[in-house]
Parts: C-alpha cells; sequence; structure tokens
C-alpha cells in the first residue's frame, strides 16, 4: 500500500501539472502596465561584465550606483538589483558566458516579486485572504515542526514501539499481481499473448498502448473482483471479467508470504500509531509554558449561537 502510495506521488510530482507557471500572468501584467528599461544603464552594466572575461559573476566589483535599470507601474529595480538577481542565480558562471536573455529573465523576476503587492494595491480586499494564509502557514509550520514532521520525532520512542509490538507491524500473505483491461476482447487477448510468450507484464502497455496494466498487491479478497486472486496459482491468468466498462483479467506473478516489517517498512505506520503521544507530549509541555484561562461567559455565548450544538 505504501509503495503505490510513493509511486502515485512520484507519477504527480513528475507531471507537468504540478508546476504551472504563473508566465501567463506576467505577461498580461506586461501588456496591461507600462514597462521601460534603462537602456543607456543596462549597456553600462553588461560593458562592466564584458571586460571581466573568465571572472565568474560573483565576483565582478559592479559599482553600486543604485540606478534604475527596469521600471514597471510604479515599481523601480536597479543595476544593484540586477547584480543580486546574477549572483543568486548564475554565481558560477564565467562573465564571457553572460546572456542577453538573463536580463528578460530578470524582469520577469522583478514582476513577479511585487504581484503580491500590486494585487493588494488594485484590491484591497486581498489583504484579509493574505493575512489569513499567512496565518494558516505559521499554523502549518508549528504543527508540521512539531506535530507531524518524520524528521523531527523521536526515533527512540518509534523504536520502542515497534519492538515491543513487533508482530503488530507485519506483511500477510499477498498476491501480487497485474490487471490488464481493453475495451475490446481482441485488444486484449494480444497483452495476454505477450505475457504467455515470456515477456514481462510491466512492458504490456509499451507495446500495446490501448491495454491498460495496473499493478499492486493485496491479501483483501472480500470485493470482486479481488476474490478472483485466492484460487489462483503463480503465473496464471484469471478467467475474464468485467472492469470499470472495460474486459478485464487478473495475472498473478507471484504470492508473497506474511513476514514481519523492517523498522524502516513500518516506519510510517508507526508514526501514525505514536502521533496521539506525540500530540499529548506537546500539549503538556505547552501548559507547562503558557498560562491560559477558560473565558466561560464566551463559551456560554458561542454556545448559544452554535444552531448545531
Amino acid at each position: 500500500e505504501e509503495e503505490k502510495k510513493q509511486a502515485y506521488m512520484k507519477e504527480f510530482l513528475d507531471s507537468p501539472n504540478f508546476k504551472k507557471s504563473n508566465q501567463f500572468v506576467i505577461d498580461w501584467l506586461k501588456k496591461e502596465f507600462k514597462t521601460n528599461s534603462n537602456q543607456s544603464v543596462l549597456n553600462s552594466f553588461v560593458n562592466i561584465i564584458s571586460n571581466a572575461d573568465t571572472t565568474s559573476i560573483e565576483d565582478i566589483a559592479l559599482p553600486k550606483s543604485g540606478s534604475s535599470i527596469f521600471t514597471f507601474k510604479n515599481y523601480s529595480f536597479t543595476d544593484t538589483d540586477y547584480h543580486n538577481y546574477l549572483d543568486k542565480n548564475y554565481p558560477n558562471a564565467s562573465a564571457r558566458s553572460y546572456s542577453a536573455n538573463w536580463f528578460i529573465d530578470f524582469t520577469t523576476y522583478a514582476i513577479d516579486s511585487v504581484i503580491v503587492d500590486l494585487t493588494v494595491a488594485e484590491f484591497p480586499e486581498f489583504q484579509e485572504t493574505l493575512d489569513n494564509y499567512k496565518k494558516g502557514l505559521a499554523v502549518y509550520q508549528v504543527n508540521d515542526t512539531y506535530l507531524w514532521s518524520a524528521a523531527t520525532v523521536d526515533t527512540t520512542k518509534l523504536i520502542e514501539l515497534y519492538e515491543s509490538n513487533i508482530s503488530e507491524y507485519s506483511y500477510p500473505k499477498r498476491y501480487y499481481y497485474h490487471l490488464l483491461s481493453a475495451l475490446s476482447d481482441t485488444t486484449l487477448e494480444k497483452g495476454i499473448s505477450f505475457i504467455k510468450s515470456g515477456n514481462h507484464p510491466d512492458s504490456v502497455r509499451t507495446y500495446f498502448p490501448k491495454v491498460a496494466v495496473v499493478k499492486d498487491s493485496t491479501g483483501v479478497f472480500t470485493d470482486d473482483p479481488f476474490d478472483k486472486l485466492e484460487t489462483m496459482k503463480s503465473g496464471t491468468f484469471s478467467e475474464r471479467f468485467e472492469y470499470k466498462r472495460r474486459t478485464a483479467v487478473f495475472y498473478l506473478n507471484e504470492i508473497l508470504p506474511a513476514r514481519k516489517m523492517t523498522f524502516e517498512e513500518a516506519f510510517n505506520r508507526l508514526l501514525a500509531d505514536y502521533q496521539p503521544a506525540r500530540e499529548e507530549k506537546w500539549l503538556t509541555e505547552l501548559k507547562k509554558d503558557f498560562r491560559f484561562k477558560i473565558d466561560l461567559k464566551k463559551l456560554r455565548a458561542a454556545y448559544k449561537k452554535d444552531e448545531n450544538l
């Protein structure tokens, strides 16, 4: 189950939808509001870099004139801002590798850095949303640091929990299978024949894109069609059945024997099982450090206003 979650997460992180650039917003802002590049200041800046030859960008001593090199709406960015940008993004690049595209990228960075301020200026009510978002981030950071993060958990407590309940952290007998499905019997048969010819089930999609392939392991057979797995032998196919409006079949790779989890395999379960104790410990520490008092009047008033209570 955990391996499946990690696989799904990897697919999500690798997908183009995980990171969507706000370049389209910046392009719109450039058209909507006036932008201006001070070519004279930019040329002077580039000339100094050009004379540095093989010196790395971060080692070039540029005069901090503070001259405006780019303006957007009412925002001004200086040659010093540009130099700091290059130091951060191209510290090891040599001066001779300087590209005009770097300045174009800087203008995008500059506009992006003021989008929030611009939004608040244009839509003052957005400030409340922004404040709530910041509060939410602060609460999340506190919880992640003290309550949720695996990096800050007391590992010795997890080891104690693992060693005292080792029988609880075990894998049952599992059936490792591939589920093949297709819109037609003919298409599905191509995938089945491919595996019967000695090819690995993972390669089916490569040669037959119209055959959907899902692999997993389970020890639960209460739901149809997974109850079919329990009577199968390794290296065999099940009878065909309908699955999500497609013709489907199971291929059983192997039956994995029941075994105890290693500490690393059980870590996420241990973390979840230890969570209540972790929260209780944190609350106890808070009570020691901070005094609190219940305002019964406000509590009663809130109780009367809530129709669900």
